[in-house]
């Protein structure tokens, strides 16, 4: 089963409780910019992986990510807790050649979560 937030406030104390601790969630400072792919992902395919006529495709894909645990949205697959010792190691990113510390292997080399987002979101429109 997938994660599912029916709400903003579920998905604000979602956020709060893993997002805003993870590693991967990128803040602007101004208000503007925040978030993660994951979490964007189930912004914008929230409900259309649900309920009748639902696109299985993204309902897998945001069940991979965030699945259910009972009745709650279990802890997000990407979540690394940012410790004050954590070190951080980076990978560059071979499409946008930026540093990540969330490097995905994929058959076009290492990429960053945003490119290989949008290397998904490719793929799903062929």
């Amino acid at each position: 089963m997938m994660g599912y937030f029916p709400n903003g406030t579920s998905g604000d104390v979602y956020q709060e409780e893993y997002c805003s601790r993870c590693v991967n969630w990128r803040d602007s400072g101004d208000g503007r910019g925040f978030g993660c792919p994951i979490i964007d992902l189930h912004l914008l395919w929230n409900y259309d992986a649900v309920g009748v006529g639902a696109n299985k495709t993204k309902h897998e894909a945001l069940a991979h990510f965030i699945p259910i645990d009972g009745i709650n949205n279990a802890r997000c697959l990407m979540f690394q807790e940012v410790k004050p010792t954590t070190t951080i190691q980076y990978k560059y990113c071979s499409r946008c050649d930026n540093p990540t510390i969330d490097a995905i292997e994929k058959i076009e080399g290492v990429l960053c979560a945003a490119c290989a987002s949008k290397l998904e979101k490719a793929l799903l429109a062929r």
